[in-house]
């Protein structure tokens, strides 16, 4: 996963960008690039007595968008917007968009010794492997942030 973050002036609050993708064996795979806005928690005396900071949690913006492309290692240079790119939502801490295969095939032969599996698919869908210039922006309070382009791998 890749990340990038923009801090308000004030350290108030936070918006981060992620490029990331996951599959699971052969039957699910995903790409995609999330928008998440975050405000500065508050510190407990103990926090405060043993100097740890305050941490991050997520909060609503006015205004939330994410965007990026699809691409594939197998086509150097070829992209494509990801579905749903650019998600833009209202009142919310979080957005993504996201290209996704499900489904799959199991490639095998069975015989007196046993099941051997000798490989598998998800379909064509499985060919996109990479995100690229992935950006999001929220506005809070009258103030836009933006962060990115993020790409993943």
């Amino acid at each position: 996963m890749a990340k990038a973050e923009t801090i308000s002036a004030d350290g108030s609050w936070k918006v981060v960008v992620e490029a990331w993708s996951t599959s699971v064996l052969f039957f699910y795979s995903a790409v995609g690039v999330t928008t998440s806005v975050y405000v500065r928690g508050t510190q407990s005396w103990w926090d405060k007595l043993w100097g740890i900071s305050p941490g991050w949690n997520a909060a609503s913006a006015d205004f939330v968008s994410a965007a990026g492309s699809m691409a594939t290692s197998q086509f150097p240079g070829a992209s494509a917007p990801l579905p749903g790119s650019p998600n833009n939502r209202r009142n919310d801490s979080q957005a993504d968009c996201r290209a996704w295969a499900l489904g799959g095939s199991v490639k095998g032969k069975f015989d007196s010794t046993g099941i051997e599996l000798t490989g598998g698919s998800a379909g064509i869908d499985s060919i996109v492997d990479q995100v690229v210039g992935g950006v999001g922006s929220a506005r809070r309070n009258n103030e836009t942030l933006g962060a990115g382009p993020v790409g993943w791998p």
